[in-house]
């Protein structure tokens, strides 16, 4: 009996010790959880867009497919083309940004800069129709990125003082739009360059970025006169990576 009992007192010290163990771990990372509230990236599905220009960055020889509803089963209504290729770097097609809707964007107006490119536009389809979001960029000068559509929302992402966004990384998705804001993943080429929250990461490695930015500068050359996208007060992460 002695023995049974010496088991059982044995096998209830080990059930406790196992089931306190996770709860002290979670205790030790609380306080910096708990002393940082920082809000989840909001990926709204759906979102009017202002006066937003984007570039097809997708080299694909044949271009990128444009549906006539955000749906690859819906009928094809043309092709946007691929950047054209100089010695000094690639001129994207442009095109204006109406809406977006569950990663897609409606776009209308596409065709190559022939002041940029120095050559006739190619003909391509330049109508109205839906493309998927991934390697679209749009021209920002900002250095923040935002939790939410507004400046009054939590920044996630800082690039260093002396940098934008622009200058530590390239856009590489542009999911949604509210108005002149626009969610965004930006592949960083310089992690060292950039203060962001890990409500912010999509992938680690390559770090690619999400976050909502304005400053919207609508000229692919060349930078705009106007103001920065950032909050007018330049709050930076007071915690983060």
């Amino acid at each position: 009996m002695r023995t049974t009992e010496g088991i059982a007192v044995l096998a209830m010290g080990l059930v406790l010790a196992c089931t306190k163990a996770p709860r002290a771990e979670q205790h030790a990372a609380a306080p910096d959880s708990v002393r940082v509230p920082v809000a989840s990236v909001s990926s709204r599905a759906t979102g009017q867009c202002g006066e937003v220009s984007g570039y097809l960055n997708d080299p694909a020889p044949g271009g990128r497919a444009v549906y006539a509803a955000p749906d690859t089963q819906s009928p094809v209504r043309g092709r946007i083309l691929p950047p054209v290729q100089d010695e000094n770097r690639d001129w994207a097609v442009s095109f204006a940004i109406r809406e977006a809707r569950d990663g897609w964007l409606l776009v209308e107006g596409a065709g190559d800069d022939s002041v940029l490119t120095e050559r006739s536009p190619r003909p391509m389809y330049a109508g109205r129709g839906w493309i998927r979001g991934n390697s679209v960029s749009v021209g920002v000068q900002a250095s923040q990125m935002f939790a939410e559509p507004r400046h009054a929302s939590d920044i996630v992402v800082q690039a260093d003082p002396v940098h934008t966004l622009e200058g530590v990384g390239e856009m590489v998705e542009v999911s949604a739009c509210e108005g002149d804001w626009v969610l965004s993943r930006w592949r960083i080429r310089e992690p060292r360059d950039v203060r962001y929250h890990d409500n912010a990461v999509v992938t680690a490695n390559p770090l690619v970025l999400q976050g909502w930015v304005t400053g919207i500068c609508n000229i692919q050359e060349t930078s705009c006169d106007q103001p920065s996208g950032d909050r007018p007060d330049s709050v930076q992460p007071d915690s983060g990576r």
